[in-house]
């Protein structure tokens, strides 16, 4: 187990209203199951299963480029702009991949955009809790169609070793949006 799944297994048994850990092709991802308060802070209340109302970031349009995204995404995990993280996350992709895991296990889907957000953001901090801050740089990006996978270098805290994670990416409301989970390469 990578330090930055500890990480983010270590957050989700902290906020245990909000998430749950689940692996998928070899890779964790904080997915959320129920919406308890911890989950409630993305948007305010009344909006039960509406789309968390987030503005995408400033300095970024629908002509930034993977890699721009992605360097933003960093600097915000380094400032822990929450706000920034909200606005960079591909959330309706995040609720549709958990739905179908669900429906593929027989079970109805049981969470909203508003919980997903949550979740997301936790998740990313968690797990780059593992990395030094403002050590983090991006070094390479491709796309395919509607989806990009960038690679970046990060410090690890514990042992100061270098080492690559995976930012994938994927087109919502004509932006590059940041999927949920930050891993390592294959």
């Amino acid at each position: 187990m990578s330090l930055l799944t500890a990480a983010l297994a270590a957050s989700i048994i902290r906020s245990s209203n909000c998430g749950a850990l689940v692996k998928a092709r070899g890779v964790f991802v904080l997915l959320c199951v129920a919406t308890g308060p911890a989950c409630d802070r993305a948007s305010p209340p009344g909006t039960a299963s509406s789309a968390p109302a987030v503005v995408y970031p400033a300095g970024l349009h629908a002509g930034s480029t993977p890699r721009q995204v992605a360097e933003a995404f960093v600097r915000a995990l380094d400032a822990n702009d929450e706000a920034t993280l909200r606005g960079l996350a591909a959330v309706r992709a995040a609720v549709a991949d958990v739905a179908e895991s669900f429906r593929r296990h027989g079970q109805e889907p049981q969470q909203d955009s508003r919980g997903a957000l949550a979740a997301v953001v936790v998740g990313w901090q968690a797990a780059y809790q593992a990395l030094e801050p403002g050590a983090t740089q991006v070094e390479s990006d491709s796309t395919s169609g509607e989806r990009a996978t960038v690679i970046a270098s990060a410090t690890n805290r514990q042992t100061g070793q270098r080492e690559q994670i995976v930012i994938r990416l994927v087109r919502e409301d004509r932006v590059w949006k940041v999927l949920p989970e930050i891993h390592p390469p294959p």
